[in-house]
C-alpha cells in the first residue's frame, strides 16, 4: 500500500511532467540465469523470494537480464523469450517483468540485453562472423567476450531480428545494452571491419593506424559512433512495439576516469549521454584494482557534474560482489557508498548483482539509504 507520503510525491512528480532522469533511480540489476530452474516448483518460489526482496529493498527500478549465460563468459548462450535464432532456455523474462511491474512499486522494468555478444548456434550462418582481436601482447586490454562482428550485415540482421522477437514476445519499459557495447584498440581485425574501415578511408594495417594519433582518434570515434548507431537502430525496431522506450548502456569507469581509455574501449562518456536516456557506469572500484576507494568515487561523480545533464543522465552502479576471489562486499559498505554517493550529488544509484540465494544484500540495510533520496527531487527555478 502506497504511504500518503509517497502519493503526495507521486502526485507531486506527475503534476510537475518531470521526467524520469529528474526522478532517482533506485536499482536492483538482477540475472534471471538465479531465478530459473528446470524444476518448476523451485522456479516458482525463486521468483517469489526475488519479488519479496524488491519489495523489501525499495527500489523503484529493475534492470533484468532477457538472456542466459549460465557459463558467465558474459555471451548469450540461449535468450529467456521466443526467438528465431538462439535456444530459448525457457520462456521466462516476460513473466518476470510482468510479476515485477504488477506485484510491486517498481516503476520501471529494462531488459538486460547484449548488443553483440551472442553465442550463435554453430548452423547459423552469421555464426562465423565474430569480432577478431588482433595478436598483441599481455600488456593490453583485452575485451574477452565472444561477439558477432558489428561489420557484418548478416550479424547486423540477426541482432536485430532477436531484438524485435524481444519487443514482440515481452512488455518492459526500456532496454539496458550489457558493456559488451565495446571494441578494444586491437579489434575488430575481421575481414567485414576491414572493408568497412577502406570505406573509412582508413588504412587496413591496424598497427599503422595505431601508430599515428591522428589516424588513432578519426578510428577511434568512428568504432564510437558505429557502436552507438547500432544500438539506437536495435532500440528504433523495439519501439515499434514498445513506443515509450527509454535506453540505458554500461559504461566502463575507466572511460570516465581517464579521456585516453576511449581508445581502449571505444566508448565515450560524452558520446553516451548524448545518445541513450541513461548511461550506467560501472562504479565498481575493486573490478578496477582501484586504491583509493573514496577518491575513485569523488572523480567519477566530478566528471559526470562536468557535463551538461550529466548527473541526470547517469547511474552509478555498484559491485555487490568482489569478483576477484568471489567475496560478497557487506552490506552496510554498500549502504555507506550510496549515502557518500548522494551527498557528492549523485541522483541515480543501483547495484549489481543481486543474490536471491544468499539474500545479499541485506534489504533492510540499503532500504534506509536509498529513503533518503526522495523520489521527487526539489527542482531548480
Amino acid at each position: 500500500v502506497m504511504s500518503l507520503t509517497e502519493l503526495h510525491q507521486e502526485i507531486n512528480y506527475r503534476n510537475a511532467d518531470l521526467t524520469d532522469n529528474d526522478r532517482p533511480a533506485k536499482i536492483m540489476h538482477v540475472d534471471l540465469d538465479n531465478i530459473y530452474d528446470p524444476d518448476p516448483a523451485q522456479q516458482e518460489k525463486n521468483l517469489g523470494m526475488l519479488l519479496d526482496r524488491i519489495v523489501a529493498m525499495g527500489v523503484n527500478t529493475v534492470y533484468l537480464q532477457a538472456f542466459a549465460d549460465p557459463d558467465g563468459n558474459g555471451s548469450a548462450d540461449a535468450l529467456y523469450f521466443p526467438n528465431r535464432h538462439l535456444p530459448m532456455r525457457a520462456d521466462l523474462f516476460n513473466r518476470v517483468a510482468w510479476q515485477v511491474a504488477t506485484r510491486t512499486r517498481v516503476k520501471r522494468v529494462y531488459a538486460w540485453m547484449p548488443l553483440l555478444a551472442f553465442d550463435l548456434p554453430a548452423n547459423e550462418p552469421a555464426a562465423q562472423d565474430v569480432v577478431v582481436t588482433q595478436g598483441k601482447d599481455d600488456g593490453h586490454l583485452n575485451m574477452g567476450y565472444h561477439r558477432l562482428s558489428l561489420f557484418s550485415p548478416r550479424t547486423q540482421q540477426v541482432i536485430k531480428d532477436i531484438y524485435a522477437d524481444l519487443a514482440k514476445s515481452s512488455t518492459f519499459d526500456g532496454l539496458l545494452f550489457h558493456d559488451d557495447v565495446t571494441f578494444s584498440d586491437y579489434e575488430d581485425a575481421s575481414t567485414w571491419a576491414m572493408k568497412t574501415y577502406k570505406q573509412w578511408g582508413l588504412p587496413t594495417d591496424l598497427n599503422q593506424i595505431r601508430q599515428d594519433d591522428d589516424l588513432l582518434g578519426r578510428w577511434t570515434i568512428l568504432k564510437i559512433n558505429a557502436l552507438d548507431n547500432f544500438a539506437m537502430s536495435v532500440a528504433n525496431i523495439v519501439r515499434q512495439e514498445q513506443p515509450d522506450l527509454r535506453t540505458a548502456r554500461n559504461l566502463y569507469a575507466r572511460v570516465v576516469l581517464n579521456p585516453r581509455s576511449e581508445v581502449w574501449y571505444a566508448q565515450s562518456l560524452d558520446n553516451s549521454l548524448a545518445n541513450y536516456d541513461f548511461t550506467a557506469i560501472m562504479a565498481m572500484p575493486y573490478m578496477e584494482n582501484e586504491s583509493d576507494i573514496e577518491g575513485f568515487y569523488k572523480t567519477l561523480v566530478d566528471v559526470v557534474k562536468s557535463k551538461p545533464n550529466g548527473i541526470k543522465k547517469t547511474i552509478f552502479e555498484l559491485q555487490a560482489t568482489d569478483w576477484r576471489d568471489n567475496h560478497l562486499i557487506p552490506s552496510e559498505e554498500l549502504a555507506s557508498t550510496i549515502k557518500s554517493l548522494y551527498d557528492l550529488g549523485a541522483i541515480h544509484v543501483g547495484y549489481y548483482p543481486d543474490s536471491i540465494q544468499q539474500q545479499h544484500p541485506n534489504p533492510s540495510t540499503l532500504k534506509a539509504v536509498f529513503s533518503t533520496k526522495a523520489n521527487i527531487p526539489i527542482m531548480n527555478p
